[in-house]
């Protein structure tokens, strides 16, 4: 965690004058260490994840001040106010919102007025965005039974199938269930316990657990144990549930081959839907 702390060149603005005010009350008394943890506390307060995110913004800004030499006379809040408008050219809200989170922990509170500020741009950015948004597609559980209906004895067949399904019921997005190992799943009493060991925005890197009902004999059940039963008998057994290393297009592809449809939207009245970035694979 060392390398996530703040030098004296990422803490700025009144947070550095402060500390610095601190520092030499430390010297007299002869503790200048205990600065160093107040230097270490913002960062050691965050996951490592989120440590990175920070010190890689600041550092953008940083070299993008540097290179503004016009700048140098304006406030550490009036520069990073022009560098936001100027990345809003380029990255979407999240990643602004990240910019002033990552500012705002290196200097202090941004005024009232330059707070207001980075909000208009931040809403105006996500305003564009969902304005240009494409909706995803997404798969109704008829096409997804439909595709169960419709496996074959080809072993593609059987794999993608249970790729579609695992995916379905436990509401896997694509690269989870292509990185699920077999150890990762296991059954007691009904209920099937999926994990995944590395999940979207989980910034600790706990991973998570999801369990599903899978009753003897279920579809999933079947899939599972027709699908292990095959993989027992490959010469080359993987430590990974299926050998699929991409994830695009499966579900498409199954879809259009029973002659089913993906939705963009729900119909009235409709089985609940679900977006295909969860059950989308190669």
């Amino acid at each position: 965690m060392n390398n996530y702390m703040f030098s004296p060149r990422q803490t700025e603005g009144e947070k550095r004058a402060f500390l610095d005010k601190i520092s030499q009350v430390a010297e007299q008394g002869g503790i200048p260490h205990l600065v160093d943890i107040l230097e270490r506390a913002p960062m050691r307060a965050r996951a490592i994840s989120t440590a990175k995110a920070y010190l890689s913004e600041c550092n953008r800004r940083w070299l993008w001040s540097d290179g503004k030499r016009m700048l140098v006379g304006g406030t550490g809040e009036q520069r990073f106010l022009l560098f936001l408008a100027e990345r809003s050219l380029e990255v979407g809200s999240s990643a602004l919102a990240k910019a002033v989170a990552a500012f705002q922990l290196s200097n202090s509170t941004l005024s009232p007025f330059a707070a207001q500020l980075s909000s208009d741009i931040i809403k105006s950015r996500k305003k564009s965005e969902i304005f240009h948004r494409i909706q995803p597609k997404k798969v109704s559980e008829d096409v997804v039974l439909k595709i169960i209906e419709l496996v074959t004895d080809e072993r593609k067949s059987e794999r993608d199938t249970l790729l579609v399904a695992i995916s379905w019921y436990a509401l896997l997005r694509a690269e989870e269930a292509a990185n699920l190992q077999w150890q990762d799943i296991g059954g007691h009493r009904g209920t099937l316990k999926v994990t995944v060991r590395q999940a979207k925005n989980d910034q600790l890197a706990l991973g998570r657990s999801t369990f599903v009902e899978c009753k003897e004999g279920s579809l999933l059940d079947c899939l599972l144990k027709r699908w292990e039963a095959k993989e027992t008998r490959n010469p080359i057994k993987s430590k990974y549930l299926t050998d699929a290393p991409a994830a695009q297009g499966i579900v498409e592809e199954i879809a259009e081959e029973s002659g089913n449809e993906l939705t963009t939207r729900e119909e009235a009245g409709a089985t609940p839907e679900r977006e295909l970035n969860h059950i989308n694979y190669n």
